[in-house]
């Protein structure tokens, strides 16, 4: 590993890069499954941490809404130190995120 070819940052810049755990749920970083309970819906949820601060980014029916509301979330909260998850399943992820909170 050569000194040129690293770049300053803080410990919470290092760690936004981390990949996502494999502990269950959803396989992207930033989205989770909720089971639904009879009053709400199944569904998965974004949210994102910044400066120790969580942010709920919203409700989503299908899993790459959810990813693609964390990955515009990254970029604008993270810009460079972003981890972007990168959708693996049949349906393109939309350029825009369209929450549907119920």
């Amino acid at each position: 590993c050569r000194r040129a070819n690293l770049r300053i940052c803080t410990v919470g810049q290092n760690n936004a890069r981390q990949r996502p755990r494999r502990c269950g749920g959803s396989p992207y970083k930033g989205v989770s499954y909720q089971k639904g309970n009879g009053v709400y819906p199944s569904g998965f949820k974004a949210s994102i941490t910044h400066k120790g601060k969580r942010e709920y980014l919203g409700f989503f029916r299908e899993e790459h809404e959810a990813v693609a509301a964390y990955n515009v979330a990254a970029k604008r909260l993270l810009g460079e130190f972003a981890y972007i998850n990168e959708w693996r399943g049949p349906t393109p992820v939309p350029t825009k995120p369209t929450a549907r909170n119920s």
